[in-house]
């Protein structure tokens, strides 16, 4: 593209590479085909979307430093191969602990606290990975695998039922608000610069 250097280029194609697979898991759902299909699907898109993050940080490095264009391409791979590591780690020592705090505290007698411990929870090993430079999203998706199999089961059986549809009304709720607001994005900004060569 005329005006745009390769590393320009490249910072741009990382940002647009990562595909959000939300309206395709939507389709999905209603057709009713294999949960494992939806679980690929929704994993394999996360871990695109922290490579993608992971290779902007590189060609945003080369582009504030160019002296460093060969150190960050060298560094590229450790690095992606480190903010997976430590995201799932985060995220499954979060699982593990707030499981060990359902099954030895006394939560069960206070239901709407117990519900609330349970969904401020996701938020935890989001913002630990986020304060460390990892990813925030692959350590909540190792959040919730762990917690699907240990902490879900050490909430009461009242918790259980309320949290699936809490859960479910926000995931439906968020889903909508984003393409509700990416519609008006787009139909408010007031100019739109189109570039045919990135269409293509």
């Amino acid at each position: 593209m005329p005006n745009f250097s390769f590393t320009d280029n490249m910072m741009l194609g990382s940002l647009i590479s990562a595909v959000d697979p939300v309206a395709v898991l939507v389709v999905l759902k209603t057709l009713s085909v294999d949960e494992q299909l939806k679980v690929i699907l929704f994993g394999e898109s996360v871990v695109n979307d922290a490579a993608a993050v992971v290779i902007n940080r590189v060609f945003v490095g080369i582009v504030d430093n160019p002296k460093t264009a060969n150190q960050a391409f060298g560094l590229a791979t450790p690095t992606i191969i480190g903010i997976a590591v430590g995201s799932s780690l985060i995220g499954t020592f979060c699982a593990f602990f707030f499981a060990w705090i359902f099954k030895n505290s006394q939560l069960r007698k206070f239901p709407e606290i117990e519900i609330s411990v349970f969904l401020l929870a996701a938020f935890v090993p989001y913002a630990i990975a986020d304060v460390c430079h990892l990813s925030g999203i692959m350590s909540v998706l190792f959040a919730g695998i762990m917690a699907d199999f240990y902490t879900y089961h050490h909430l009461s059986k009242h918790a259980q039922h309320t949290t699936k549809h809490i859960v479910s009304a926000l995931s439906n709720m968020s889903e909508s608000f984003v393409f509700v607001y990416l519609g008006m994005a787009f139909f408010l900004e007031k100019s739109h610069d189109f570039r045919i060569g990135y269409c293509l």
